[in-house]
């Protein structure tokens, strides 16, 4: 089977679309990234190259996760449907549901949520001045054959708010471990926390009352902790590679989150991963994915959250539990497991969509 996923070069989702590639070609799908950004950098370029099955091809030069128009997010979306069309695949998976409101495409079309883009009133707003966001993602996700979400509770808030008429499948995020880069932190005890969006879904504000309260540093890495001028009570650790974030991760006694969900999925899972013990804010997903793995703290309050924090950090049997139960959590669900949910789904809906039906 020959399929096209959308990949962004930069602004984060990388190794979550790259993991699913690779999973995919491992198991004999021939797999087309359709690149949406500047060039890969050569780590990229090298995780390419040693996938078998697994070719890369430009579409289009803005990422759709930094596209701040309708026109750039038109102009990739068309460029994604245009490279499917001209190599005839069998099936597009596309990283941005928005990008499947433009085309046409000629084989049925597949989306994932950006979790930036889970629109949901009670859970996440809409950035003021981008409201056609919203029309555009209902108009992916309803124009789409197949959805996938991350979550059983992202699936629900998905469905309501984009008036799908089937539930999406749910099929759990994996991603690809970094080796750290060394030597190690050689720091006090710190917490580590995340920032990967610039429309305030991280819930900073409610983050920085929490670590004045804490009488230990909160330290923010992540792809956008860099564009903060002012952290006022974090300590921004600015841009940082991927094995730099690592081992930051690794040297850190506990991870937290204040958003209002997970806003991206991997800061989290590579926290658990790498051994920290976490307190995340109280959201539905949060819940579902790290169940017993962490400690929940009510959202949007800063004196609950540092309470936990300090707390955590002062009970070393505590953290070692829920450090051991977030790693087992992070690792039970493997990228074959991934792969093979996602090669039942792909297969299930290239033999039930005839092509006369595809727009």
């Amino acid at each position: 089977m020959q399929l096209v996923l959308g990949i962004d070069t930069i602004g984060g989702g990388w190794n979550a679309v790259m993991t699913i590639a690779r999973g995919l070609a491992m198991r004999g799908f021939d797999v087309t990234l359709a690149m949406l950004g500047p060039e890969p950098d050569p780590r990229q370029a090298a995780e390419i190259a040693e996938a078998p099955n697994l070719r890369a091809m430009p579409a289009h030069t803005v990422a759709a996760r930094q596209a701040d128009s309708f026109g750039d997010l038109q102009a990739a979306g068309q460029a994604v449907a245009r490279l499917a069309n001209v190599l005839a695949v069998d099936l597009v998976v596309l990283h941005h549901p928005a990008l499947a409101a433009f085309g046409p495409f000629q084989a049925p079309v597949v989306v994932s949520p950006d979790g930036r883009d889970i629109i949901v009133a009670s859970r996440t707003r809409q950035a003021p001045g981008h409201e056609w966001r919203a029309r555009l993602l209902r108009s992916g996700y309803q124009t789409a054959t197949g959805v996938v979400a991350p979550s059983h509770a992202d699936a629900g808030d998905i469905m309501d708010a984009h008036r799908l008429r089937r539930p999406p499948r749910v099929i759990r995020r994996t991603y690809t471990p970094f080796a750290a880069d060394r030597p190690a932190v050689d720091l006090t005890s710190y917490v580590i926390a995340a920032h990967q969006t610039v429309d305030g879904r991280e819930n900073l504000a409610t983050l920085n009352e929490a670590a004045f309260l804490c009488p230990h540093p909160v330290m923010l890495a992540g792809a956008s902790a860099g564009k903060l001028a002012d952290a006022g009570h974090l300590w921004a650790l600015g841009a940082l590679s991927p094995g730099q974030i690592q081992r930051w991760l690794e040297g850190a006694l506990a991870f937290v989150s204040a958003a209002a969900g997970d806003t991206d999925g991997e800061m989290t899972w590579r926290a658990a991963e790498a051994g920290c013990a976490m307190v995340l804010a109280d959201a539905p997903d949060y819940r579902e994915l790290w169940g017993e793995a962490a400690i929940f703290a009510p959202a949007d309050d800063p004196i609950a959250l540092a309470r936990a924090l300090t707390t955590l950090m002062t009970d070393s049997g505590q953290r070692r539990q829920l450090a051991n139960a977030a790693r087992t959590t992070a690792r039970a669900w493997t990228v074959d497991k991934a792969a093979a949910s996602w090669g039942e789904l792909l297969t299930d809906i290239v033999a039930t969509t005839p092509r006369s039906s595809v727009a």
